[in-house]
């Protein structure tokens, strides 16, 4: 696992699937608005079923992305809360990313490259939800 940080502020945290150790591993904080793990359980491992609660969570908060890469490699760039570059990491099949704050961009090194992004909400308009620059 490896994480990116902006003096104290996380930007990102990740790992790579040969990561993911045995059991219920969760990689996130308390204070952290996305809560992500890693689960390896052995054959017929059964979980209870359950259906989630509606609860009320934290209030307004910024946009938290999860990435898996499939396929080919990703280059994704960091920056901090002034727009400033702070570092990139090459992101390969099997690795995977929690950006949480800070700014990011993204570009693909391999032909084909396949990700899957999950976030909370939908996606409605850059305007919206995203300060480019």
């Amino acid at each position: 696992m490896f994480e990116v940080h902006s003096g104290d502020l996380l930007i990102a945290r990740g790992g790579n699937e040969d990561d993911i150790k045995h059991g219920r591993n969760f990689h996130s904080n308390p204070e952290e608005w996305m809560q992500w793990g890693t689960f390896w359980y052995p054959e017929e491992y059964g979980m209870q079923s359950h259906i989630h609660k509606a609860r009320e969570h934290r209030g307004k908060h910024k946009t938290h992305e999860f990435i898996y890469i499939v396929s080919g490699s990703l280059m994704v760039e960091f920056y901090n809360l002034e727009k400033e570059f702070i570092g990139s990491r090459m992101l390969y099949k099997g690795d995977f990313i929690c950006l949480y704050d800070g700014g990011h961009g993204f570009m693909t090194k391999a032909p084909d490259t396949k990700f899957i992004e999950i976030k909370h909400g939908q996606f409605t308009s850059p305007e919206d939800d995203k300060e480019k620059f």
